[in-house]
């Protein structure tokens, strides 16, 4: 995927600011995701039992099992992104991570990187928790898969070829389909909420056009608005599914 070097901006008729090239950018959330996830792995294999996570009552408190998170437990929709099975699961997921991640968080910029990452693996848990029930779900590719969309959606605005992208996604999908033990509706659902909420970040212009309002298009907050409606659909999911569970 292409990067642009923006180098300087116009400031005034006359004078230009110089600012840090895109590679030169710390990509911090990133780092700090891929931290969280080892620490909480390193936790919950030394809670376990024989190195088993699943018998970590850490693991127990933070996983994301419908019946708990219908109890009033809702923070599972979210923690159980930063949870994994195994030695395999988390090296495969957080190598994801560590090859997608800094090139997009530099390219959105961290703020936006971080609400489609948490956007994402909010319609994760909601897509596992409507197709997959009494699944145990846990795992980071959920929110991944969200940022492989944000990638597909930033190829398309920059107009470059998202060929590379669209293979890595029809590979990706086609080894959850495959692979057992895998939650096919999680990463779906991780995927398509990225797609929207980068789509929510990176085409506001046309949104606003297409209900009508272009004069919203102006205005600095109309993309955030847009991303927090997309991110608000993911918790409107786990909750009517929550919901509909207890009634």
């Amino acid at each position: 995927m292409g990067q642009q070097c923006v180098e300087c901006v116009q400031q005034g008729a006359k004078s230009v600011r110089q600012v840090k090239p895109l590679q030169q950018v710390r990509a911090w959330i990133t780092w700090a995701l891929i931290a969280v996830n080892v620490l909480v792995y390193t936790a919950t294999v030394s809670d376990g039992v024989g190195g088993d996570v699943t018998g970590s009552q850490l693991f127990r408190e933070l996983v994301l099992y419908l019946p708990w998170v219908a109890q009033g437990e809702l923070w599972r929709t979210v923690t159980t992104g930063f949870l994994h099975l195994g030695l395999m699961h988390i090296a495969v997921n957080m190598l994801s991570l560590a090859m997608i991640g800094p090139g997009l968080e530099r390219a959105f910029g961290g703020q936006r990187y971080a609400a489609i990452y948490g956007t994402a693996l909010l319609g994760s848990s909601a897509a596992a928790m409507w197709l997959s029930p009494n699944a145990v779900v846990a795992g980071a590719s959920g929110a991944i898969y969200g940022l492989l969309g944000a990638a597909l959606v930033l190829s398309l605005r920059e107009r470059l070829n998202p060929q590379t992208i669209i293979i890595v996604l029809l590979l990706n999908i086609g080894l959850s389909i495959s692979l057992p033990g895998i939650s096919l509706a999680g990463h779906m659902g991780g995927l398509l909420f990225g797609v929207l909420s980068a789509g929510a970040l990176l085409y506001y212009r046309e949104v606003c056009r297409g209900i009508g309002m272009p004069d919203l298009a102006r205005k600095a907050s109309t993309p955030w608005v847009l991303a927090a409606v997309v991110a608000a659909l993911s918790v409107a999911l786990i909750m009517a599914k929550v919901l509909a569970y207890a009634g």
